[in-house]
């Protein structure tokens, strides 16, 4: 009989399967969003111009991020930016991703200094806390903790 913590090929087979769908569904979601968006833009005319980002927020790309100069854990982290209306960062994109951390590597203010993202780890893979969507890793830009 086998070990009931060990993990079966049949189990690494659906999970696998699992990511994928995952994925598409993501891919899916993020096109979706984007043609709405687009299809606002065309049929507002341009007029309606965004909101500027609130105070003590930065404009990073298409969205405003809030850093804190507070060092919590990560649950009072979390329970802060829900106070604030907000959620830890959760990527939608690798542009997004890309943005935020050349944002933290150049900018004199956050650069060296460690943040918070909505990543959890409840079991066999990493995923965002919000949506429960996994987190994607990318190696290629050397983040302690890969971004979470």
């Amino acid at each position: 009989m086998p070990n009931k913590r060990e993990v079966s090929e049949t189990d690494l087979y659906l999970l696998g399967a699992i990511e994928k769908l995952v994925y598409r569904v993501d891919f899916l979601e993020n096109r979706l969003k984007r043609a709405e968006e687009l299809l606002y833009y065309v049929i507002s005319g341009n007029i309606n111009k965004k909101e500027p980002c609130p105070s003590n927020y930065s404009k990073i790309g298409q969205n405003c991020y809030h850093f804190s100069n507070r060092e919590f854990d990560w649950k009072s982290s979390a329970s802060l930016c829900r106070g604030m209306g907000g959620q830890l960062l959760e990527f939608d994109t690798n542009n997004e991703k890309h943005d935020v951390i050349i944002n933290l590597q150049t900018n004199s203010k956050l650069k060296g200094k460690t943040f918070w993202t909505g990543g959890l780890n409840p079991g066999l893979l990493w995923i965002w806390a919000s949506s429960a969507k996994p987190v994607y890793q990318n190696t290629k830009y050397t983040v302690p903790g890969d971004g979470r």
